[in-house]
């Protein structure tokens, strides 16, 4: 929307599932991001499917499973969908129910993706200058 010359290059691909039977359907939301080594989304979840696509560089995703929810320590309020735990430096003390907790982990490089599902908590860091785009699907059970 903001970039419509480079909109036009990131078109996604029309055989996308979504939960719900979204297949063909276009996303809700496509995000670009861009920035330095080290950059880092701290642990959160989203309301919508996801497809995440490393461009340039690489970056590290640890994802936790939603019925772990509770032991990631939500915050309150409308920021319920971020965790207070900051993953690389876990306070054991006052987040003991983290401690241990499953989790997947990807390295994501150039031109590879990774489908988040909605719900799944996920930490992201850029291990190198990084350009990514997202997708953002609306799942039609909402």
């Amino acid at each position: 929307e903001f970039v419509p010359r480079l909109s036009r290059d990131i078109e996604p691909r029309p055989f996308l599932p979504t939960r719900g039977g979204g297949l063909g359907k276009k996303p809700e939301t496509v995000n670009f991001w861009l920035g330095p080594r080290g950059t880092v989304s701290p642990l959160h979840r989203d309301g919508r499917d996801n497809i995440l696509c490393q461009v340039v560089g690489s970056k590290y995703v640890r994802l936790y499973h939603p019925k772990d929810s509770s032991r990631v320590y939500p915050r309150q309020g409308w920021l319920n969908t971020t965790s207070q735990v900051d993953v690389e430096n876990v306070d054991d003390d006052k987040f003991a129910a983290f401690k241990g907790l499953e989790y997947s982990e990807v390295v994501l490089r150039a031109g590879e993706s990774l489908y988040i599902p909605r719900g799944h908590w996920h930490f992201v860091k850029s291990l190198t200058p990084s350009i990514s785009v997202n997708f953002w699907y609306s799942n039609n059970d909402d």
